[in-house]
Order: structure tokens, then C-alpha cells, then sequence
């Protein structure tokens, strides 16, 4: 394991045997609590950081909440679990949709980045510049993401040219490679 990593369920050994206990929140919140940002002051910007990567739906699963939770609260964010205890998952589909949270961010043709997610409009919930850079990107290498029954693998390496792995369920994973 890197030593280095921010991984939460790398840093707490979250594997197939003990999944239900993995943290299935958002990177962007983790690195808020890392970076101890403050939260929005509105109740709409608090509701959009839990609507990126569908962060709110552990929350509203009986089987999953307590875990859900628990993370809320080891990155002390307890506020957030009283918003969540105040709104409905249909509150969160609706942001998601209304402001293209699950849209993705790609590198064009031109080398720019681009995506669909409304970023100007975001831009009042926060206190800081919600945009892409406007640089222009060499395009250094690709990658191809696949998806897997975890039966099939034994060890991470036995995947050739691994970057990223993530288990999705009980038995599956997502994992991508150098192409």
C-alpha cells in the first residue's frame, strides 16, 4: 500500500471480506475534510457537495446509513447528516440533474477541457472560483476503465498496468488501466 495514500478504504484495509463498511463517499469531500474547507454557508451549496458523486445516497439505505454516517462524522462533518436527515434522496436526484452533477470532465480535441456540469451557476454556492483551467493539455497517455467479478482476480497484481481499483459491490470492481 502507498504510504502516502488518502485513500479511506485503502488506509482502513476495506476489502471483498468486509465491504459493507467502505467508505462510498466523495473524493471532493474527502479532500474538504483533509483541507478543513469550510462548508458552504447555504443549505443548497451543503446539498450540492453531497449530490457529487451521489455522496447523499448511503444515507438513505436502512443497511448502509450507519456506516454512511459514521464517515460523515469521522470527517466532522455531523452538519451534514442533520441536512441529510432534513432533505429526501429525490432532493439530491434533482440537484444532480438540474445542475449536470454526473457529467463528466473530458480533454477535447483541442486539447482544452470541457464538460457539461453548470459550473457558472455552482459558482454562487462557494467562496472560491468554481472553473476549468483555460490551458491548453498535451494528451500524455490513455486509459481504459473494466469492469470485473472480484472471483476472477486473486490480486490487484495480476492486472497488468494498474492505476486505479475500486470495489463497486460485493463481488464486482472497477478498475482502470494504462491503455
Amino acid at each position: 500500500m502507498n504510504p502516502l495514500t488518502a485513500n479511506i478504504n485503502a488506509l482502513l484495509k476495506i476489502h471483498v471480506d468486509n465491504y459493507t463498511k467502505k467508505y462510498a463517499l466523495s473524493t471532493t469531500l474527502t479532500m474538504w475534510s483533509f483541507y478543513g474547507l469550510p462548508l458552504p454557508t447555504s443549505k443548497d451549496g451543503k446539498m450540492i457537495l453531497l449530490a457529487i458523486d451521489s455522496s447523499f445516497l448511503g444515507h438513505y439505505s436502512d443497511k448502509f446509513r450507519k456506516v454512511h454516517n459514521t464517515y460523515l462524522h469521522l470527517l466532522g462533518f455531523d452538519e451534514l447528516i442533520d441536512l441529510l436527515n432534513e432533505t429526501t434522496k429525490a432532493d439530491y436526484l434533482h440537484l444532480q440533474q438540474k445542475y449536470h452533477l454526473k457529467s463528466k470532465i473530458k480533454l477535447n480535441n483541442e486539447g482544452y477541457l470541457e464538460t457539461d456540469i453548470a459550473l457558472a451557476e455552482l459558482q454562487g454556492f462557494f467562496d472560491f472560483p468554481i472553473e476549468l483551467p483555460q490551458k491548453q493539455f498535451n494528451l500524455l497517455a490513455q486509459f481504459k476503465t473494466q469492469d470485473d467479478y472480484t472471483y476472477r482476480i486473486q490480486s490487484k497484481d495480476q492486472i497488468p498496468n494498474l492505476i486505479s481499483f475500486a470495489l463497486t459491490a460485493t463481488r464486482k470492481m472497477k478498475y482502470t488501466t494504462l491503455y
